[in-house]
Formats: C-alpha cells, structure tokens, sequence
C-alpha cells in the first residue's frame, strides 16, 4: 500500500463512516476503519520525511514498521505488532513495542535492540511509556531494563525512570561484524543499579542517577549520587566511567578487601591498565592501611594506587610477640606512591606514632609485609615492617624517661621484635642533658637504648633547671657508646673532660641522676686523670707552709696540677653543677706533680678539701730528696697547693732534705709528718 496515493482519499473515506450501517456491512466497516488508521498515520508524517528510506507501514494482517533515517541512510526502525491512533495528532499507541537502530561497518548491521510491551510512537518526538523497557547491544556487551521510559528522536536521549539495571560485559577485544561474540568475556558482568538512566542512542553517553551502584562481583562496588559513562557499541571498554556524589568504592576481592570515598571519581583505562582516579577529599582503607587525600589514583589490577595533597596514611605495624600491638605510623605529605610492597612519600613528610616517635623528612619509604604466596594473605599484609626517612631527617623519641631528638641524613626504622632506628649521615643527638655525634646512632625505643659508634663526642651539661649561669659541659670522645635509662658506656679511646681535668681510659661508664645529669663516672680499666685543683690564695703563715713550699712558691699555678694513674677510678659529681665532689682510685695509684711523685694501692680526693689521702703502702718522693715510705696500714695526705702532706702510721723510711730543715722557721713549732 502506498501512503502517498491514500492522501487525496481521506475525505471520502471519512464521509463513509457516516454512512447508514448494517449487518452485511461489518466487514468493510472494518476495512474502512483500517484504511481510516492507515490515513491517519500519513497525516502525521510531515512532507519532508518522504526521503527517509521506506516510510511507515501498517500490515494488513496487523504489523507496524517505521523506518528513520538521515538523507539516504537508514539510521533505526520502529516497529510493533499492532499500531492505534491516541487522540494526539501524529502519536500511535504501539504493542510489542521495538525500536532498533543501525550501522554501517561497512555493511548495515544492528547496534542496538529496544524493546517494551507497548509504546506511545510519534514521528517528530520519539517514543514513551510508563511499561517496562529492555535495551541491549547486538555484540551482548551490554544491556539495560526499567519501567517507565521516553526516547527523543531529535538528540537520540532515553530516558527510563524507575529501577534502571544495567549488566555491563567486560571485552577482551574489538567486536567484528563476523564475530559479534567471540571476543567477549566469559567472566561475571558489572552490574549497574539506579532510579534513573539517561542514554543517548547516538552517541552511547550514559548516566545513571538517583543513588547508583555499579558492582563487580568479587572484584569491586561502587557507589555514586551519579554514575556517567559512554556504552557505545562495538567498544569492548567504556572510555571512561565517572561517579558524581559521595563516592563509595568497595573492593571486593578475597584477599584485598578494602574501601574508598571521594566526591567524585573516574575510571578510565590506559596504557598501564585500569586506572580509578578519585578526588578528593579521597579518602581509603585497605586491610591495615588508611588514608586521605586531596586526590587519589589506584591500579586496581597492579594493586596500586597514588595519592597527592595533603596525604595523610596510617600503617598499623606488625605487634611484637606477646605484647599488645604497638600504636599505627600515622604520615603526612604532598605526594604518595604506593606500591604493593612498599609506600613512598615526598614533600614534607611527617610521621608520628602517639606515645613513642615523631619523625620529620624530605622523603619517607615505608616497606610492608606482602601476601603469602599461596595469595590467600596473611593477617600482618600491609602492616609496616620499616621505614626508611631521608633528607634532612629530624626524629624525637617520645618513649624515654625525656624526650630524645636526633638529626641525620638517613633514618631506618625496623619494627620487628624490638623496634630499631638505624641514622647515619653524621647523625647528631639531644638525649636529657647531653648532645652527641657520631657516625652510627642505633636507638632501641621499646627498651629504651641507645647505641653510637665510629668517632662518638658527646657533651654533658648540668641541670638545665638551674637558677646559675650554665658551667662548661663535661666533653666525652669515644668509638662506641651505649645509654640505657640511667648508664652510659663509652668505649675505645675514652676522652673525657671538663675545664680543669682530662680524663683518657679504654672505657668509661656514666651513671646518671633523675635530672639526667651525670652523677658516677666509673673506669672499669686502667685510666689517667690529669688534674688542675681550684688555685687558693697562699699563707702567710710561716707555720702552715710545708717543707717544699720554698720550692713551689713561684710556681703555685703548675704546683695545683697533678697527674693519676690506677687500675680503676670513680667520680662522683654534683648532679646539678657537674662538679668534681669525691674521687676515689685502686689498684697501682700514682700521682704525678710538679715535685713530687706519690703511690698506693687506694687514692681518695675531695675537692673541696683539696687533699689527696693515699692509703696502704703510701710513698712519696719529691724533687728536692724527701722520701716517706709508709706500712701497709700507713696512710698519706698530701695538699698539692703548697705540697703540705701528712702521714698517719707507721713509717718504714723518712728522709728530709736538709736545705728544707734549714729554711724551717725557728719561731715554728716542731711539725711532725
């Protein structure tokens, strides 16, 4: 039947139906009612459209087709099984309703089926209905259903209004005309849930909107106000995919658990493979690790992800055996890149671990426990096993009795049974009242120790609370040193000194106060002391000048210095001013001064005193012929000021100079050694 050639007729086909009815006439009413529909639907077919390929048709027997098209090419057809006039000039009311659209690659193919119960078609606008609607591409990538839908046949949109759901086929390759499925995977589909899809036919641009989730069984969800994407047939990957309105990305996979939040996020794939970029405020939490960012990139497949602007991460770290588990690494930085393994941060970075660390860097990479390789995991994967800080590190451990800073290059920081930092790059320190360098620090938080080596100098102070003036620090030189909560050991090559005395020993240990002031210096092995006692203003009493102070009298400064050697050597200090209050010394006691020279088996010293008490088997020699040789329960004082000395007991040998005996002054009384 040719539409065209019913025009001039519709006048008498209408006056037929005011024409007298009866019985035998029922068939051709029908006809005439037929023929009545047909017209109609001519009517509603503006002159322009007689280019488009095949116009509508009603079929006798029941059948509508309408074919659309764009000048000579056919673009989509309409058909349906029976078509009905609405009331509404130009609009049909279509069951079976189906719309299909085309392409040319290079021979004509169908893209995509639409399909509804029924349908309300109008040549001009499209299509609608409040009935269900399926859509799926001929190359089964994807397909979609609701209820209630609308087609504008000018921009190509669909619209469907209530419980979109949508299964989205993942491809492996680009589907061909003579393999419409070959290269589809057989792996489960993504299924999309919504309240509303938009899609335009021409163009595939997709959005779901009204709280969509898109699922990937066993792999991830992902949860949006909107979900925007381009399902475009015959690509076997959307271009990309964008969730709009608090983000929610759960991942799904069995041994990857794991959630990410933004407010908006994309998916796209790339040379590098599936990319997820996430802004921000991102935030994410993946088995231990969690984390927030201005913005967040993640390779689902490689297990990675990149994080920049204001970064901030927690890593929980692996407990130590029987211990409850120690407080999470908690970074912060401009830039994150982490890798399965391992996590890199630049650009101020800061780290702290509440309670027992704060650690300062240019660049900070965090190495985590990976999967077992069975890749079930493991309950420590991605729990933090070190750290290693880089560039201008500043760490303070918060864990000792006071807080300790250090200063170096390079920082590792192990946590395994003990935790470890490990600084080199001529780390210096600040612990309590002292501060060092070394070439190696090694700190033990948990204990808390701290072990230096390789040219150790370290600088005591007193007690920083003190109302006086600051004293000069004790300076202690070693090879190695160790500080644990109250003792220090220093060993190789021991220097230590102070304005007035030098100490040289191979060990020396420290004892230290509350304060953190030194209060004990212990040699365990042989050690020299060289000596300068606080210079006193001399007598004038004759009669308080020993024998050799004829001798010493132009040299008192010299005479105040003294030299010793022993076995082992204790010092006791003032716990506030460091000074020298008590010394003791055993074992092959010498001392050494300008005149005189002196032994024993055990030395006492009091400064304040100024005295040296020698006890068993005391000797002393002196430079102008005395010679006092005592017991073994003898007991010898000697004042180095003014070489006044004392004995107490008995004495195997005594020799005076004469010349001292002449210069006595006779008005003195006779003084006894």
């Amino acid at each position: 039947m040719n539409f065209p050639r019913l025009h001039p007729r519709l006048r008498s086909l209408t006056g037929s139906l005011d024409a007298p009815r009866s019985p035998a006439s029922a068939s051709a009413r029908a006809w005439t009612a037929l023929r009545l529909a047909t017209a109609a639907a001519c009517l509603a077919w503006p002159v322009a459209h007689a280019q488009t390929p095949g116009g509508v048709q009603v079929k006798l027997g029941g059948g509508f087709n309408a074919n659309i098209g764009d000048g000579n090419r056919l673009v989509a057809r309409v058909s349906g099984k029976e078509a009905a006039p609405t009331g509404n000039q130009g609009a049909m009311r279509i069951t079976a309703f189906k719309l299909e659209t085309f392409r040319d690659s290079p021979q004509r193919e169908v893209e995509l089926h639409i399909e509804s119960p029924e349908g309300i078609f109008d040549q001009r606008a499209g299509a609608s209905s409040s009935r269900t609607l399926t859509l799926r591409s001929t190359d089964q990538r994807f397909a979609i259903s609701g209820e209630g839908w609308s087609w504008d046949r000018t921009t190509g949109n669909l619209v469907i209004s209530n419980q979109v759901e949508a299964l989205l086929q993942r491809g492996a390759g680009t589907h061909t005309p003579a393999a419409p499925t070959s290269q589809v995977t057989t792996s489960a589909p993504v299924t999309v849930r919504a309240s509303r899809l938009e899609y335009n036919l021409k163009s595939g641009d997709t959005r779901f909107s009204g709280g969509s989730t898109a699922t990937e069984p066993g792999r991830a969800q992902v949860s949006a106000q909107e979900i925007v994407t381009r399902l475009a047939p015959g690509q076997t990957e959307p271009e990309s995919i964008s969730a709009l309105g608090g983000v929610t990305i759960e991942l799904l996979r069995t041994n990857r658990t794991g959630r990410v939040t933004g407010s908006a996020a994309r998916y796209g794939s790339t040379a590098e493979g599936e990319v997820i970029e996430v802004e921000g405020p991102a935030t994410w939490s993946v088995g231990a690790i969690h984390g927030q960012a201005d913005a967040l990139r993640l390779l689902p497949a490689r297990e990675t992800y990149a994080a920049r602007g204001n970064v901030r991460l927690r890593l929980a770290s692996t407990p130590k055996p029987g211990t409850p588990a120690r407080p999470p690494l908690e970074i912060s930085a401009e830039l994150v890149d982490a890798q399965p393994a391992e996590i890199a941060f630049e650009g101020h970075v800061f780290a702290r671990q509440p309670g027992r660390l704060e650690l300062q860097a240019d660049r900070l990479r965090a190495t985590l426990a990976e999967a077992s390789p069975s890749g079930t995991g493991s309950p420590d994967r991605d729990r933090l096993r070190a750290a290693t800080a880089t560039g201008d590190v500043i760490a303070r451990i918060l864990s000792t009795r006071e807080p300790v800073e250090i200063r170096g290059a390079q920082l590792v920081y192990t946590l395994a049974e003990t935790a470890r930092l490990e600084i080199t790059g001529k780390p210096s320190w600040s612990l309590g009242s002292s501060t060092g360098t070394a070439a190696l620090l090694v700190a033990l938080p948990d204990v808390p120790e701290f072990q230096a080596s390789g040219d150790v100098v370290v600088a005591w102070r007193g007690a920083t609370n003190h109302a006086a003036p600051p004293r000069t620090p004790i300076r202690l030189a070693a090879q190695t040193m160790k500080a644990t909560r109250d003792q220090v050991q220093f060993a190789g090559g021991v220097r230590a000194g102070r304005e007035g005395w030098d100490l040289r020993a191979a060990a020396l240990n420290l004892h230290l106060a509350t304060n953190g002031a030194i209060q004990l210096i212990h040699t365990p092995g042989e050690v020299d002391l060289d000596y300068r006692a606080l210079r006193q203003p001399p007598s004038t009493n004759s009669a308080t000048r020993g024998p050799l102070a004829t001798v010493l009298r132009d040299v008192s400064e010299e005479a105040s210095r003294w030299k010793l050697h022993a076995a082992t050597m204790q010092a006791t200090l003032d716990p506030v001013t460091q000074d020298l209050s008590q010394l003791d010394a055993s074992g092959g006691v010498t001392i050494d001064q300008l005149a005189v020279h002196a032994r024993s088996t055990r030395l006492s010293y009091q400064p304040a005193e100024s005295l040296l008490r020698l006890f068993e088997n005391a000797e002393v020699r002196s430079a102008d012929g005395l010679e006092i040789v005592g017991e073994p329960g003898t007991s010898l004082t000697f004042d180095p000021r003014d070489a006044r000395f004392q004995v107490d007991g008995p004495v195997r040998k005594m020799r005076l100079p004469a010349r001292a005996l002449k210069r006595q002054d006779p008005a003195a009384p006779p003084r006894q050694p």
